[in-house]
């Protein structure tokens, strides 16, 4: 493709789609990265050998967002469906050409005068046909493509993804004349955004499906759509209409799948997707989803210590995952793993991420969405980004061979010691016997995988691994801003002992809201709270007052 930095390919465009054509740029960047060569992009039908040829006829073996790559003949074929041969791209220049894409801007690449290409025969699909990770990186649109992940927002039309009964209908404009559309429980009618909806008020539906209609016909080309519960539990309808349905199907899901394929029968060119989550979790025994009736299931109540098939409420869920998937095949799974109540509070998950991810593809998921947090200088957000992307396009690969290649790209010659952290704090947790929960605080974990004497442990383990790159000021940075999570564990933990050094703690605080301010985090939690606000607050509240 290229020799003494002098482009011996043309990259060939077959058609002009937008998937082909970002696969094309994409390859021009990075040769020209590598090696200072800029490979011309041109439409010709004159083909040479040598050539790089972006689109053409797919196989049948290739599916939604797969592609296959071929170096037969001479030329390199990239041939992919949906975005596949954007990612036949990024397996090139991964797997052939030594290029890792860790984050934000955050990449590693050999520089070379040449590059050539061995026999390559290869065709990849991926495991969910639908991937969606959160991560702070994606506005690097670089990375995205490298992630391989997708969009909610151009999938679920006008934005209407999750928790939509309250826009769908407002509490503020139709509750005080028309209580009876919301949910009756506690021997009254609750109009107001904490109640679901009464969904057998056929005046409600013809509201919504009005509503639906509207939101279709603003985003032409667009087919999905989410009537979901509010984010309430146990708001859940009970008027006698409601109650019925609920009775005779044996749960809560049983009114809401009747109301969904309602609206499915009355707009069958359309999808509408819906949650079982929380008191929906289970399904109903006798009504089935409509096929274009999408179950958004969601493991929420589940504990993070153990694999879903190992701990009692993980159990549960696989035994609703497992129903669900007797009566519909149109489900889109919602993992989660982080702690929402605290990012940056240590959460050693990654032990347990394939064991889950398997176990989904195993039940027949399409759709998969991982809600990790991250958000910059969270915990670890940038490894747990790369290992949940690499699952859900293979569950089956290695997971501690990627993680020692991220740590090796990402920290340099800090790998040993993040290494060493990372499993030294997923055995205390397990060997604590402690739950990890999402909703939590460093707090729980004080005699655990947090007590002093670990405690003690960790932070030589980051002293060393701060001190092994000291002559690199980016991955310096990267260590420093991981380590921000036992910074913020230690000061929590601080304000549950008797005992208190005020002056080590300023320091300790001090340096914490140096690195915040330094590595620009944004939040400590889902719901946006500054750590420059906590600053503030633990000084006012905790230091000060007590000193």
């Amino acid at each position: 493709m290229v020799k003494n930095n002098e482009p011996q390919s043309r990259i060939i465009l077959i058609s002009n789609n937008k998937a082909d054509s970002s696969a094309a740029r994409l390859l021009q960047d990075f040769a020209k990265r590598i090696t200072d060569a800029t490979l011309p992009i041109i439409s010709d039908s004159s083909i040479r050998k040598g050539d790089v040829i972006i689109g053409g006829k797919l196989q049948k073996k290739i599916k939604k967002d797969g592609f296959s790559l071929s170096t037969k003949g001479g030329y390199l074929r990239i041939v992919g469906a949906g975005k596949g041969s954007i990612y036949g791209v990024v397996t090139l220049l991964e797997k052939y050409l030594n290029v890792s894409y860790y984050g934000e801007k955050e990449y590693t690449l050999t520089k070379q005068k040449e590059i050539t290409l061995p026999f390559i025969n290869l065709v990849d699909n991926p495991a969910f046909q639908y991937r969606q990770i959160q991560y702070y990186a994606l506005n690097d649109p670089i990375c995205k493509m490298w992630f391989r992940v997708d969009d909610s927002s151009k999938l679920f039309a006008g934005g209407y993804f999750v928790h939509t009964f309250n826009r769908l209908l407002p509490p503020d404009i139709y509750g005080k004349a028309h209580p009876e559309y919301y949910a009756y429980y506690n021997g009254t009618r609750h109009p107001d955004k904490t109640s679901q909806l009464c969904l057998t008020n056929p005046e409600v539906f013809e509201i919504i499906a009005h509503k639906v209609d509207s939101i279709f016909k603003a985003n032409p080309g667009m087919k999905l759509i989410s009537v979901s519960q509010n984010d309430v539990n146990n708001t859940y309808c009970t008027c006698d209409n409601c109650k019925k349905i609920d009775k005779y199907e044996g749960a809560q899901s049983g009114s809401l799948i009747h109301f969904l394929n309602k609206l499915a029968a009355r707009f069958p060119d359309k999808e509408f997707s819906t949650l079982a989550y929380q008191y929906s979790l289970n399904p109903p025994k006798h009504v089935k989803p409509l096929p274009n009736v999408n179950i958004m299931l969601c493991d929420i109540g589940c504990t993070r210590e153990a694999s879903l098939t190992d701990n009692n409420n993980g159990r549960e869920f696989v035994k609703a995952m497992k129903a669900w998937t007797k009566i519909t095949h149109n489900i889109f799974l919602w993992d989660y793993g982080i702690n929402f109540s605290d990012f940056l509070t240590p959460f050693p998950n990654f032990h347990i991420m394939q064991d889950n991810i398997r176990l989904f593809k195993k039940n027949h998921i399409t759709m998969h969405f991982s809600e990790i947090g991250g958000a910059r200088g969270g915990d670890f957000s940038e490894l747990r980004a790369y290992l949940v992307a690499k699952l859900m396009w293979n569950p089956e690969v290695n997971t501690d061979s990627l993680t020692h290649t991220f740590l090796s790209g990402y920290y340099g010659k800090a790998v040993p010691y993040i290494y060493q952290y990372l499993k030294l704090i997923e055995g205390a947790l397990i060997s604590s016997g402690n739950k990890l929960k999402i909703f939590d605080s460093p707090v729980s974990h004080k005699n655990g995988m947090l007590r002093p004497d670990l405690m003690r442990r960790y932070n030589t383990i980051f002293d060393d691994a701060e001190k092994a790159v000291t002559d690199n000021q980016v991955q310096l940075m990267r260590v420093q801003r991981s380590r921000l999570s036992l910074q913020y564990s230690e000061l929590e933990i601080a304000r549950t002992e008797n005992v208190k050094d005020s002056d080590d703690l300023s320091r300790k605080l001090d340096l914490f809201e140096e690195r915040v301010r330094e590595f620009k985090v944004p939040t400590l939690k889902e719901s946006i709270y500054s750590p420059i606000e906590y600053c503030q607050w633990y000084r006012e509240h905790y230091i000060y007052s007590k000193k």
